[in-house]
C-alpha cells in the first residue's frame, strides 16, 4: 500500500498517486468481502446438510419402528376372503 503520509507535504498531491491509493484499498476490502461471503453461503450449506443428515436419521428411526409395530401386529391380521381387506 502507498504511504499516505506523502500526501500531507504536498500542497496538491499528485491525482494519479491518489486514484492508486483509493483503488488499491477497494481492492484489499472488495477481496475482504468475497471471501466473508464465501465464508457465509458455505455456513449456510453446511446447516442445511446437517439438517438433511438429522432429518434421514429421523426417517430411518420412524420406519424401523413401523417395521417393528407390523411384524408385532402382523398375527393379529388376517384376510377376510369376502372383500379382500385386512381387519383387524
Amino acid at each position: 500500500m502507498l504511504d499516505p503520509g506523502r500526501f500531507n507535504h504536498t500542497p496538491k498531491p499528485d491525482e494519479r498517486a491518489i486514484m492508486t491509493y483509493v483503488s488499491c484499498y477497494y481492492h484489499a476490502f472488495q477481496g475482504a468481502q468475497q471471501a466473508e461471503t464465501a465464508a457465509n453461503r458455505i455456513c449456510k450449506v453446511l446447516k442445511v446438510n446437517q439438517e438433511n443428515e438429522r432429518l434421514m436419521e429421523e426417517y430411518e428411526r420412524l420406519a424401523s419402528d413401523v417395521s417393528i409395530s407390523i411384524f408385532i401386529c402382523f398375527p393379529i391380521i388376517r384376510v377376510n376372503p369376502h372383500i379382500g381387506h385386512y381387519i383387524l
